[in-house]
């Protein structure tokens, strides 16, 4: 089975695979999408849901 690479999924050098989550989001994405305060606050870089957990990710190196 070959996991398809998301660019979303990427945090400085590290590469996560959220294929079997229900939603994932990329909070220090430009635009809509993100938060749009990454230049002020240092924040979680992925919110993922699964049907029983929610993840809170932060790349302390970024």
């Amino acid at each position: 089975m070959t996991t398809q690479m998301h660019p979303e999924w990427i945090e400085g050098d590290l590469y996560f695979d959220f294929s079997k989550a229900q939603s994932v989001r990329k909070l220090d994405k430009e635009g809509p999408e993100g938060h749009g305060l990454s230049y002020l606050l240092k924040s979680v870089d992925f919110v993922v849901e699964w049907s029983n957990q929610l993840w809170l990710i932060r790349n302390q190196g970024s």
